[in-house]
């Protein structure tokens, strides 16, 4: 945890290291002075979409380059062969949420996407869900269509905007193509397979004696449905990451705790609150592929002084 001890003053002379340093019960009295200044600001909104190169700024460091263009390659194929039909999942597509809906959930969800610079989830409204968000893998003849039902926590009476923001944008950041795998596949050892099965792709030609077993199909699964170019840039990231000494379901699981943590970044840069973020964060159940609670929150506090996130939200004109 020593990354965390750095000084804050130091990060951006702005206001976010005064109220990360108040939320750790560090701050002076100037530095209380500037968090309840910043914390009674309008929520700030976001006038234009983040770019590819703004998203690399945002993404947590130990958020692998290889691993998200090998799962961006192949999320496509995947969703493919897990999709179901609309009808088979009780949903009809009537009843589905237009994106100038005007409630605040509606109207927070486009302004996410939008954001986002992603297409805009088919999503519907289930008040009894326990869930905030569930998502569903859908196909409509051979296009696919990633669906969200949006739950109880979320559409509720009495929900706050900001609460709203933080729900979606965490998810919808997963809706990137480096990170749609996280909802097809979101085991450690399932990813691993796909990992596994493209260093295999690396060491063999399709006239070589072939893997065996589950990695064997998969590996089969890859060169049928994958193109030419396609399979040889699978290839040539399984070859980087054998070179690299990847053991693949602890690779897999390390990214899935980093993209976590991206995905929290965003929901702050979208908020613009730490305190109402941290609050979110604690409050949920520990999800099993991600870091202890303290190391979430401690990456969250971090981050938001730094001047990645302060390049991210200067972009997006919120500051």
């Amino acid at each position: 945890t020593e990354i965390y001890t750095l000084s804050l003053h130091d990060a951006l002379p702005i206001f976010q290291p005064s109220v990360a340093l108040c939320f750790l019960k560090k701050g002076e009295p100037d530095d209380l002075t500037k968090a309840n200044t910043y914390k009674h600001q309008p929520l700030p909104i976001a006038k234009r979409a983040l770019s590819d190169e703004m998203w690399s700024r945002l993404q947590h460091p130990e958020e692998d380059r290889y691993l998200d263009a090998l799962f961006a390659i192949v999320a496509p194929m995947l969703a493919a062969g897990t999709a179901q039909q609309h009808k088979a999942l009780g949903l009809n597509r009537k009843e589905a949420l237009s994106i100038e809906d005007q409630r605040s959930f509606g109207k927070a969800l486009k302004y996410v996407t939008t954001t986002f610079n992603v297409a805009p989830p088919e999503t519907y409204v289930r008040a009894d869900q326990k869930d905030a968000v569930q998502f569903a893998n859908c196909i409509d003849g051979r296009t696919l269509v990633p669906v969200f039902s949006l739950g109880a926590p979320l559409v509720g009476e009495g929900r706050q905007h900001k609460e709203q923001l933080f729900e979606l944008a965490r998810r919808c950041a997963h809706l990137r193509p480096e990170r749609f795998v996280r909802f097809i596949l979101p085991q450690p050892t399932q990813l691993g397979l796909i990992i596994d099965a493209a260093m295999a792709l690396g060491e063999t030609r399709e006239q070589d004696k072939q893997p065996t077993g589950e990695m064997g199909k998969t590996v089969m699964m890859l060169r049928k449905a994958l193109q030419a170019q396609q399979l040889e840039n699978v290839a040539a990231i399984g070859r980087k990451l054998r070179a690299d000494g990847v053991k693949s379901e602890a690779a897999a699981l390390l990214w899935l705790q980093a993209t976590d943590l991206t995905a929290i970044r965003a929901a702050y840069v979208m908020t613009g609150d730490l305190e109402t973020t941290a609050r979110l964060v604690a409050a949920e159940p520990q999800p099993a592929t991600a870091l202890p609670a303290t190391q979430r929150l401690l990456d969250l506090v971090w981050s938001s002084a730094t001047e990645e996130l302060f390049a991210v939200r200067k972009h997006l004109g919120m500051l």
